[in-house]
């Protein structure tokens, strides 16, 4: 009977460990939630301000959950490989329209890299606009080096003082 009594009682603390492990999962992923969009809200703010005109488009470049999957997307893209992202960022620069297009996104290297790979891809087809990013001077010097194409403006807006 004890045996009994002292397996019902593991069980069942078991299970309270497991729902709050649960309940504490659910509550940090909501707090996550809240502070990627508030990032990227920021970030939107932010480009809209440097920009000079009332129209802007904006692409959220999608990022990985974690570090070790951010570094194996960021090596694929960087091999040559295309994401929607880039191919979505170059159909619009290739548009006749003059576009002003902000990027935003969870990491910065990824927003980096998939712009740097679009300006790759259009280095000699016809295409214009103005791309805004929030950045540092690195950033600016690194897209920059990258941006070959002479009708294409990248603007990387510092908010750092």
């Amino acid at each position: 009977m004890l045996m009994i009594n002292l397996t019902r009682f593991i069980v069942m603390l078991a299970m309270i460990k497991l729902l709050t492990a649960c309940a504490t999962n659910r509550d940090n992923k909501q707090q996550y939630a809240l502070d990627y969009n508030h990032e990227i809200a920021q970030q939107m703010t932010d480009i809209y301000a440097a920009g000079t005109s009332k129209e802007m488009l904006f692409i959220k470049i999608p990022s990985a959950n974690n570090i070790i999957s951010e570094k194996i997307m960021l090596a694929v893209i960087a091999s040559g490989e295309s994401t929607p992202s880039i191919e979505q960022l170059s159909a619009l620069l290739q548009k006749e329209t003059h576009m002003q297009i902000g990027v935003v996104g969870k990491s910065q290297a990824t927003n980096i890299m998939t712009i740097k790979q679009a300006l790759k891809k259009l280095a000699q087809k016809p295409a214009n606009g103005v791309l805004y990013l929030v950045g540092n001077a690195k950033t600016k010097e690194e897209l920059s080096l990258a941006n070959q194409h002479k009708d294409i403006v990248v603007v990387v807006v510092d908010t750092k003082p």
